[in-house]
């Protein structure tokens, strides 16, 4: 927790990270396929063609995914780890003023009850809830497009959709 890891030019490896109370993944420089899946019952697996294969253990208190500059981002949250519940649950943030991000949200692991807020910030942003099952304890995004084609999506408190925005 704290802890900053920057790592550059490094190729054909993969990055494990485990044991954390609070996890934040900072994306760079665009990516047009940043993929989230489960590894297994306690890993989830993050990929894309820019960083290097990211491996993490389910973190115990919050994960956030943010997109930290102006370029242009496709992600996909396919599924997370069995055992992914965090505490305060899942932000998925981008830079004020940030470039066209595009967000497809399949099955959230073993996230039950708790918060999903997404704030894409500026540009042309999307957000899909597809295909799956999720059942939330509050869920706030702000994107210039929402879309559920879930199965099922309940939210037991607060929703905040704000569509039409540029978020931040």
């Amino acid at each position: 927790d704290g802890t900053v890891l920057t790592y550059q030019d490094i190729e054909n490896n993969s990055l494990n990270i485990s044991g954390t109370n609070n996890l934040t993944l900072n994306f760079a420089g665009g990516d047009a396929g940043i993929n989230l899946t489960r590894l297994s019952g306690t890993q989830t697996q993050v990929t894309g063609s820019s960083f290097t294969t990211t491996n993490f253990t389910s973190p115990a208190d919050s994960l956030t995914l943010h997109f930290s500059d102006t370029s242009n981002y496709t992600a996909a949250i396919v599924d997370l780890a069995d055992d992914f519940d965090p505490t305060a649950g899942l932000s998925v943030t981008a830079a004020a003023g940030g470039g066209n991000t595009e967000l497809t949200i399949d099955e959230l692991g073993g996230l039950n009850g708790r918060a999903v807020a997404i704030d894409l910030g500026g540009g042309t942003d999307t957000v899909v809830f597809q295909n799956a099952s999720l059942s939330l304890g509050s869920l706030s995004v702000a994107a210039e497009t929402i879309t559920a084609t879930s199965s099922s999506l309940s939210v037991a408190t607060t929703t905040v959709l704000d569509a039409g925005t540029t978020g931040n």
